[in-house]
Formats: C-alpha cells, sequence, structure tokens
C-alpha cells in the first residue's frame, strides 16, 4: 500500500502475531505509526467511538480482526466500515477466525480488503487463504512479489508491463494445485451442511459452555457480556493459574485449547465447531472444574 513515513493505521492490542508483526516490520520500513486500542468487550458497539477518537488528518488506514483471536469478540465491522468510508479511509479486516464458522457479507461490511487463512475454521490444508481486495482498491495495492500470469501482457524491448486486471496480479507462478483442490473440497463440504447451520450448530455449544462457567467459582469470563458480539470461541482465565498450567492440565485429558498470552490477558481459549458435540461441551466444563479443585 502507498504508505509513508508519519501515516498512521489504527488496530487493537488484541491482534494475532500475523498482523502485529507485519505492522511493526511497516514501522520499521517506512516509518509509519501504529495506533493500538483495548477493544471494549463490555459495550461492543463503543468500538467505533474509540476508533473515531484515534483518527488524525495522518490517519490512512483500519486494520483489525473481523472476530479477535483472543476473546472470540465480534467487532461493529459493519459501522466500524461506515466510519471508515466517512472519513475515506482504508478499511482491512483480519478474518482468520471467521470464514467456515458463519456466513460473511464483504459488500456489507464496507471493507476495502479481507484476508484470512483457510486451515482454520474452513478445514482446508495449510499454507492456503485468500486475499479480497474490492476491485477500486487493486491499484492502491501494488503486488510486491510478481511472476508469470501476474501479469495481463509485458514487452521486455519497451520496458511495458500491464497487471491481470483482477486479484491474479497478487498471484504467481506455479502452484501446488493439491491444496487448492483440498481447498475447494472443504469448501463444499462446509456448503453441504450450510454455514448457517454450522454458526446455529457450533453456538449452541459454546453458549452451554459460557453459561457453564458463569456458575463455576474461581472462572472469570473474559470473552464479551452481549449476545451480539459473542461467537463460538469462548475465553477464560483463572486468577492466580498460570495459562500454560491449564492448557497442560487440559491437555492431558485429549482436550484442544489455545493459551492467549496476547494483551497480557492470560487466558485459555476454546473453540467448538462441527466436529464438537455437548458432549465435548460437558468434558472441557469438568476438566476446568476438576482443575480448580486440585
Amino acid at each position: 500500500m502507498p504508505l509513508v513515513k508519519g501515516d498512521e493505521i489504527i488496530t487493537t492490542t488484541h491482534e494475532h502475531v500475523a498482523l502485529n508483526i507485519p505492522l511493526l516490520n511497516q514501522i520499521k520500513r517506512r516509518g509509519v505509526i501504529i495506533k493500538y486500542f483495548d477493544p471494549d468487550r463490555k459495550n461492543g458497539l463503543n468500538n467505533v467511538k474509540i476508533i473515531n477518537d484515534l483518527i488524525t488528518k495522518k490517519t490512512k488506514l483500519i486494520f483489525i480482526s473481523h472476530r479477535t483471536t483472543t476473546t472470540g469478540q465480534l467487532l461493529p465491522v459493519k459501522e466500524i466500515g461506515e466510519l471508515a468510508k466517512s472519513k475515506n479511509l482504508w478499511y482491512a479486516l483480519d478474518g482468520a477466525q471467521v470464514p467456515g464458522s458463519m456466513p460473511i457479507d464483504v459488500n456489507n461490511y464496507n471493507v476495502d480488503f479481507y484476508t484470512f487463512s483457510t486451515h482454520k475454521w474452513m478445514l482446508a490444508p495449510r499454507r492456503t487463504g485468500a486475499l479480497y481486495v474490492r476491485k477500486d482498491r487493486q491499484d492502491v495495492v501494488a503486488p510486491i512479489t510478481v511472476g508469470a500470469y501476474s501479469d495481463n501482457g509485458f514487452n521486455i524491448k519497451d520496458g511495458s508491463l500491464n497487471f491481470q486486471p483482477s486479484a491474479q496480479r497478487y498471484e504467481y507462478g506455479t502452484q501446488n494445485e493439491l491444496l487448492f483442490f483440498g481447498m475447494y473440497e472443504s469448501l463444499k463440504f462446509l456448503n453441504s451442511i450450510g454455514l448457517s447451520k454450522i454458526r446455529e450448530h457450533n453456538e449452541t455449544l459454546s453458549e452451554k459452555f459460557y453459561e457453564e462457567l458463569k456458575k463455576t467459582e474461581g472462572c472469570e469470563l473474559l470473552s464479551p457480556e452481549e449476545r451480539e458480539y459473542r461467537s463460538s470461541m469462548i475465553t477464560f482465565r483463572i486468577p492466580g493459574k498460570n495459562l500454560n498450567d491449564i492448557t497442560g492440565a487440559m491437555g492431558k485429558e485429549n482436550i484442544r485449547v489455545r493459551p492467549v498470552s496476547e494483551a497480557d490477558l492470560n487466558g485459555v481459549r476454546v473453540s467448538f465447531h462441527l466436529y464438537n458435540n455437548m458432549d465435548d461441551v460437558d468434558k472441557a466444563v469438568k476438566s476446568i472444574r476438576n482443575y480448580l479443585k486440585s
């Protein structure tokens, strides 16, 4: 993107390392300024005001998670998109934790760029993913690494190079087609069930888990209190206990959870998808309660 020294990017303190490191690299490479905010987990819509208060004449880009990797918080992406549009700012979403778990509509979000890996909720092979760039923004995002198939014609005699009039300009060379056939089969599988059904299934489980942890003395829930901004990813912590001790204890019972060290949360995230059932909820709750007793 055409960013220069002094340009400002707004993001949250709850981003995944996959966004944090590239943003920090922009500080080193170009001297941009990153402005962070802590997401409001009690009043989700207040995040629009928080972002608005950070915007200055130097702000160029808002880049946040559609759903945070830390607490599973769904941010008010449509309203933030409307704010970005009113301020003539670029707006990007990291969607790694969303596609495959619920329907999405990039047009409804007023988003310019939407990026996600597909090995998570979409159940596709690793090293597959997608970058959506709104058509009228394709000349804003310059291809950095290019090669065969990025071009729409070139001439070494006069030095001319035309890029493809589509997102193909950002891809190049011979790819590992097997990975993308695998991604295609994952898409077919998810669509055969239906993303709305998947979301209903996942959040039936996560809401049961959330309610059980609310009744569990010694557990502190970190995921949003408002149902509208809560998802199938629920994060908790046990004050005074290290996140790695908790994940280790649950791991011994073959329960795969994620430690959440970002933003010093010292939390543990439990995620529910179509391959889980209510027995898994009960098992996770029991494991946490047994850990507290011990």
